[in-house]
């Protein structure tokens, strides 16, 4: 079973249908996943789902990351939905930060927000649909 198969099990096809993939890979970060279309969103974080190497975690970096790609494809409360799974070196994560043990620590927060928020963005604007004229 792929992702987009488990994505219309837990939320249906109304959701499923209006994704967009991602798969975007720099020196050190693989980020595959789907990010939804502007027309999904909801007014709570409740549909971000964010892995690193396939383990879930919460992330106000990657969130945030996420949500200023987003910027001015959204209303002012409304979070998008997606699943975003960032491959990266162990050695560059803690994923075991307490209390919780779901909270990650990057070494370098800077890049990890740079190349999420490019990755999403760049998704946004390849799929953007421009009536011709």
């Amino acid at each position: 079973m792929n992702l987009k198969d488990i994505i219309y099990s837990v939320y249906g096809r109304d959701i499923t249908k209006n994704l967009i993939e991602l798969d975007v890979s720099t020196q050190d970060i693989h980020i595959t996943g789907f990010i939804g279309k502007p027309a999904i969103c909801r007014g709570n974080r409740g549909f971000e789902n964010y892995y690193i190497n396939g383990r879930y975690i919460k992330s106000p970096l990657l969130s945030r990351a996420a949500e200023d790609a987003y910027k001015n494809e959204l209303m002012t409360g409304k979070f998008p939905a997606l699943i975003i799974n960032i491959a990266i070196d162990p050695s560059l994560v803690d994923i075991n930060v307490p209390p919780t043990k779901l909270e990650a620590k990057f070494a370098d927060e800077k890049h990890i927000y740079h190349c999420v928020y490019w990755a999403v963005k760049n998704a946004l604007e390849k799929k953007r649909v421009v009536p011709e004229m």
